[in-house]
């Protein structure tokens, strides 16, 4: 199998990605208090995380006899169990939901219009910790959200790399991608330009990559400008948003969909809260019919709107080609990696192609796929 874009990084990927399998009392901040059961049946005690640490040293033996931690001084303690479970489908879709939607490094809230979201962020934060937690609704901007306790955000970590459980078990895999694709993605379809794809969108901090940048406040140089105007354009490249690249990889490795994942734009935001003083949008596309299928197959969209457009860009649009099937027709006639231009025009032709060329020039200059020997004459290099 060739090797294109990010794939290569697949192997790295899953070797660095998260392997946290549960939440204990330790994993908090020290300074929390928690409700102690006492073994000499005088009721509960409190004690903060660090004093507890002190007495009896980070033993998963202390779970059972957590029953509570605090809030805060004014709302008291919610009652929990520990350990918390991560490898578990409540958790997945409390992650997808919260790198898409959420908030969680000041309060832990998801603002979001779509009502099903915030039943699911319900149900599976009580899943996940206590059936008693108290979940505020109220409107953010014109938009719903639903708000938690601060504790929460110690108690399910969303970590910037999807998790190893991901790459390993396909139900959960498939659960993610579903809701992310809801939450982020789109269906595109227009029939007079015979136009469809799926598109998922995520915009990235990349602050610490740009030292200087020439815009205003709010606007946005797109890709043709950034191989121009930004010097550090080769090392953005080399860093894709880890969520998206997770992403583009995860619908690869466990549903063998193939997608392009591409740079889009650049801009410079008013406030560096959530998307970075300077922020780039990634966009992850899923453009052959074949790839198109197994999406709305085996993972599919969740609302009626999105679900019945991907239908119907299926059943009245053909079908383009994958992207790198010219690549497989060089393979086809190739020998011993050796392959003729006036060969491959003439399959290319056969089979519909109306260009032919223009892959020869794309797969040697851009994509590194091929070189050229000769005239005529050209080698796979992968």
């Amino acid at each position: 199998m060739y090797k294109e874009g990010y794939y290569n990084q697949l192997e790295n990927y899953i070797k660095l990605a998260p392997r946290t399998k549960e939440i204990n009392w330790f994993d908090l901040p020290e300074t929390m208090c928690l409700l102690l059961k006492d073994t000499s049946n005088q009721g509960l005690k409190s004690m903060t995380i660090r004093k507890l640490i002190y007495q009896y040293g980070k033993t998963k033996r202390l779970n059972k006899r957590i029953s509570m931690a605090m809030i805060s001084s004014r709302k008291g303690f919610l009652k929990i169990e520990f350990p918390i479970n991560l490898e578990q489908e409540d958790y997945i879709i409390l992650y997808a939901l919260m790198v898409s939607e959420g908030t969680f490094k000041t309060e832990f809230s998801l603002n979001v219009l779509e009502e099903f979201f915030h039943r699911l962020f319900e149900k599976s934060l009580r899943n996940l910790t206590s059936n008693e937690l108290l979940i505020k609704k109220d409107l953010n901007n014109n938009c719903k959200r639903s708000r938690a306790p601060q504790i929460l955000r110690y108690l399910c970590p969303f970590p910037n790399t999807r998790p190893a459980i991901l790459f390993e078990d396909k139900k959960l895999a498939k659960k993610y991608l579903k809701i992310a694709f809801e939450a982020e993605g789109c269906p595109i379809f227009n029939e007079k330009r015979s136009k469809k794809y799926i598109k998922l969108s995520r915009n990235s901090d990349i602050s610490s990559l740009i030292k200087g940048i020439n815009l205003s406040e709010g606007e946005k140089i797109f890709i043709n400008q950034i191989k121009k105007q930004i010097k550090e354009y080769p090392e953005i490249m080399k860093n894709p948003d880890s969520l998206i690249l997770g992403e583009h990889l995860l619908l690869k490795h466990q549903f063998d969909i193939d997608s392009s994942l591409q740079l889009e734009s650049i801009r410079l935001n008013s406030l560096g809260n959530r998307k970075g003083k300077i922020s780039a949008k990634w966009v992850l596309y899923i453009y052959s019919g074949e790839d198109l299928k197994k999406f709305h197959n085996e993972i599919g969209f969740i609302s009626n709107s999105k679900r019945e457009k991907c239908e119907k860009m299926l059943e009245r649009i053909p079908s383009r080609k994958k992207q790198y099937y010219p690549f497989t027709i060089m393979k086809e006639i190739q020998k011993d990696n050796l392959f003729f231009r006036k060969d491959f025009d003439k399959k290319m032709r056969d089979l519909g192609y109306v260009s032919p060329q223009k892959f020869i020039w794309d797969y040697m200059k851009n994509k590194k796929l091929i070189e050229r020997l000769g005239r005529g004459r050209y080698r796979i290099s992968v």
